[in-house]
């Protein structure tokens, strides 16, 4: 058994009223946002010296992803 994925996203939103009727909805999303590696299992080989040792991430980690957003509403 190995180390756990963790993965951190984040999420921020702030809504502005300009009048009554208009309204500014303003938001920033990041997937990933730690940007953290992510390990692969240790050596399970108990005849080998690196035993019990992480010698590598995994393949293809999840990358870190933002992305902002103004909405105009009325």
């Amino acid at each position: 058994m190995g180390p756990r994925l963790i993965n951190v996203d984040l999420a921020l939103y702030k809504y502005f009223a300009v009048r009554e009727r208009y309204k500014i909805d303003l938001r920033g999303e990041a997937f990933n946002f730690a940007n953290r590696p992510d390990f692969n299992n240790p050596a399970t080989n108990a005849s080998l010296p690196t035993f019990g040792t992480i010698t590598s991430t995994l393949v293809n980690p999840l990358p870190r992803n933002i992305q902002l957003s103004l909405r105009l509403s009325f």
